[in-house]
């Protein structure tokens, strides 16, 4: 089916709650990190086989509070990720740093270059 059930204008994509994870501590960034994990073995798989189907994908945008001006210079504070398994993760950038930031973002960081 086509999003906005065809009508004109930006697509609009429901996300049912059972589908939205928020990862703002250790134990979120382990989950969000074997999810992403999963998700690199199955492009690898796909690639391996040839499929013609569906290959494994990741939507990634950040958001963080605007620079205004030239001084200014504001870290990605949230990072929203979607992925072809039907998550979409949530990353509050800011809790994690201030919760556990050798922990907590020690498994994304090891992860998330590798999706990219």
């Amino acid at each position: 089916p086509r999003p906005n059930g065809g009508r004109k204008g930006p697509a609009r994509f429901h996300v049912p709650d059972a589908a939205i994870r928020t990862v703002a501590d250790a134990e979120g960034a382990s989950a969000f990190a074997a999810d992403l994990h999963a998700l690199c073995e199955a492009a690898d798989a796909w690639a391996a086989s040839h499929q013609s189907g569906p290959r494994p994908m990741v939507g990634i945008d950040a958001e963080w509070k605007p620079d205004v001006s030239s001084a200014s210079n504001n870290p990605p504070a949230l990072l929203q990720v979607a992925t072809s398994g039907g998550l979409v993760w949530l990353v509050d950038i800011v809790s994690l740093c201030a919760a556990a930031p050798a922990s907590a973002g020690a498994h994304v960081g090891r992860t998330l270059p590798a999706v990219l």
